[in-house]
């Protein structure tokens, strides 16, 4: 799912008629909602998701319910969080870590809300200064905004110790796209002011 999205991204910004092509996606997806006797977007979008995640319903239970039981963890140190996985989610006959199945549940869980803060900055600002790049019709920022928004998705179902090892290399290609397009673009500047 999340390679055709970042693909689809990075056809959005390449191309005009794909920019036009969402917002009259948008706008006939408003329209069929009003038509449709006043139903909202979001009950447009649960449809397709309910049909997704009944495709393997034993899988999905067994994720929401370590996903709700590492987040009932949580609560108990809110701000600091647990530092290392202590507990476990007993399922039928077996046991689960806590932290598993969701790298957002598994941050909150063992860093708390302030490791959580920190983490979720770093996604932010990475995000928006590849935006802010992407929309100068820059394609490297294109493919790039379009591989952090798959990855962000991808987060939800992953552990990040499970991927830690790649998430790094990732975001080392990440940071070498983001210095050399801030160097060209303060080049540029100098240009200019010359």
């Amino acid at each position: 799912m999340c390679l055709p999205l970042s693909l689809c991204i990075y056809a959005i910004f390449r191309s005009q008629r794909a920019r036009l092509g969402s917002l009259w996606t948008g706008a006939s997806a408003a329209l069929l909602c009003a038509s449709l006797g006043g139903i909202t977007i979001t009950e447009l979008l649960n449809k397709p998701l309910e049909v997704f995640t009944s495709a393997r319903p034993a899988s999905s239970t067994d994720r929401e319910f370590v996903v709700r039981k590492t987040l009932e963890a949580w609560q108990e140190s809110p701000f600091i969080g647990w530092g290392v996985a202590q507990g476990t989610a007993d399922w039928h006959t077996y046991s689960i870590t806590l932290g598993s199945f969701s790298t957002y549940a598994a941050v909150l869980y063992l860093h708390g809300v302030v490791g959580f803060t920190f983490f979720l900055v770093a996604l932010l600002s990475t995000l928006l200064n590849l935006w802010k790049l992407a929309i100068q019709d820059n394609s490297t920022a294109q493919k790039a905004l379009g591989a952090v928004i798959a990855l962000i998705i991808f987060m939800e179902a992953i552990p990040l110790s499970w991927m830690a090892v790649y998430f790094w290399f990732f975001f080392i290609w990440i940071g070498s796209i983001l210095v050399e397009l801030n160097n060209q673009n303060d080049e540029l500047i100098k240009i200019s002011h010359s």
